[in-house]
């Protein structure tokens, strides 16, 4: 005393309804356990991975490591004393960034100890041009033999350093301040400019203390880089 059979149409329809959720849940499910290297991820690389770091200062033209004057001719490292014509070098490979991969964002998160005045700005520039060993004020390189800045201090516009600084940002007292550097990260990750570093400086009559990227404060300087899947 089965009922009526059920219509073909109607059959039909539960098996289109039937493979249209089995499809939702499988896309569910791929997307769900898909590889975390498919979605966009930060990693944080700080001054302990740079390979090459120099501060640099007029008052020390042929010193690597001057980062400020206690008294004349003494040079320490317990500090960072940004102030006109005085300059951090630094920089910091990329391989960690695997290739093919597409920069969102990348941001310098730096510890400021002091500022004068109140609305002192800190800069950041590309540096163009190889340097490294024995780079000081005069030189950007002294082994295997002396090869100058094009101007004292890498101060040469579009030789020595970008025309236009990477980011500008005003500093406070005992604040982190952040410096956007994303165009720079990608062009040196997609090979279109060699990775030499960056600059810091001060570029008005101002100071900034900032925390060294050595001594006790190693790893101080934070190098944020988010990162994607072209």
């Amino acid at each position: 005393m089965g009922g009526a059979p059920m219509p073909r149409s109607a059959r039909g329809q539960i098996w289109k309804t039937m493979i249209r959720q089995t499809l939702i849940f499988s896309a569910i499910c791929l997307l769900t356990l898909a590889p975390a290297g498919l979605h966009a991820r930060t990693i944080e690389l700080t001054d302990k991975d740079a390979d090459r770091l120099a501060a640099i200062a007029p008052e020390a033209p042929r010193l690597g490591w001057a980062t400020y004057e206690p008294a004349p001719g003494m040079f320490g490292n317990t500090l960072l004393y940004l102030r006109p014509r005085v300059s951090l070098l630094i920089r910091v490979p990329l391989d960690r960034i695997p290739a093919g991969s597409r920069i969102t964002k990348a941001e310098w998160v730096i510890r400021v100890s002091a500022v004068s005045p109140a609305d002192a700005r800190l800069y950041i520039w590309r540096i163009l041009g190889e340097w490294g060993a024995g780079a000081c004020y005069d030189y950007r390189t002294t082994k295997p033999e002396p090869v100058k800045w094009n101007e004292p201090g890498a101060r040469g516009t579009a030789s020595d350093r970008a025309e236009e600084p990477s980011a500008v940002a005003a500093c406070k007292s005992n604040q982190d301040v952040t410096l956007n550097v994303t165009e720079d990260v990608e062009l040196w990750h997609s090979g279109a400019a060699a990775n030499e570093g960056w600059m810091f400086t001060v570029e008005e009559e101002a100071s900034l203390s900032l925390l060294p990227p050595a001594y006790t404060t190693r790893g101080s300087w934070k190098l944020r880089i988010t990162y994607e899947p072209q």
